[in-house]
């Protein structure tokens, strides 16, 4: 199982949009000033680590946990993981960006915000992965059953190649005319 960083624009497109869009909408600041800034920065970065931590959750619960032998246990596992490596991954950015900018206050309702924002992102990082996933095994059960029906094509053509073998329809026409000769001698002799 490879679990190397594989840079993707759509991974790139993706933490960028939730690094601004979450600060823009979700925390009530001034834009385009340094905490905004800050805030953006804190939440790319938050962002780039909840994307990758879930890609390397999902690839473990798929190992462990595969589809084939429990999809109820593989997406328990994996919704929760995920849920729960993300909300604490919120929190922390939420932690070191009241740090930097000290005007911030961190309440319960902020913190149930995020976690909630946490488990849509979770569902829908889960939804676009293993929506990725099946595809690629639909891919491939459907190129297994096109060169299972390939083999099946040659194993057909074969088998009527050596019916056209001479050999072989020789020995079928030495065979007819012994059943012919045989069945017209007992014809005769029953005569």
């Amino acid at each position: 199982m490879s679990l190397k960083f594989r840079f993707r624009w759509s991974t790139f497109s993706g933490v960028l949009s939730f690094g601004i869009l979450v600060p823009t909408f979700f925390i009530p600041l001034e834009l385009g000033s340094k905490a905004h800034f800050l805030s953006i920065i804190v939440a790319t970065i938050t962002s780039l680590i909840i994307w990758e931590g879930s890609k390397f959750i999902q690839k473990k619960v798929t190992y462990y946990f595969p589809w084939e032998q429990s999809i109820v246990k593989h997406l328990v596992y994996e919704i929760l993981s995920i849920f729960i490596f993300s909300s604490l991954g919120l929190i922390i950015g939420i932690l070191i960006y009241s740090q930097l900018v000290s005007s911030l206050d961190i309440t319960i309702s902020v913190v149930l915000q995020n976690i909630f924002v946490s488990f849509s992102l979770a569902l829908l990082f889960i939804a676009i992965n293993e929506r990725r996933f099946l595809f690629g095994k639909w891919k491939e059960s459907l190129i297994l059953q096109e060169k299972l029906k390939e083999e099946n094509l040659l194993a057909k053509l074969e088998s009527l190649k050596k019916q056209l073998d001479p050999h072989f329809l020789f020995n079928s026409l030495s065979v007819l005319s012994c059943l012919l000769y045989t069945s017209d001698a007992a014809d005769d002799s029953l005569r």
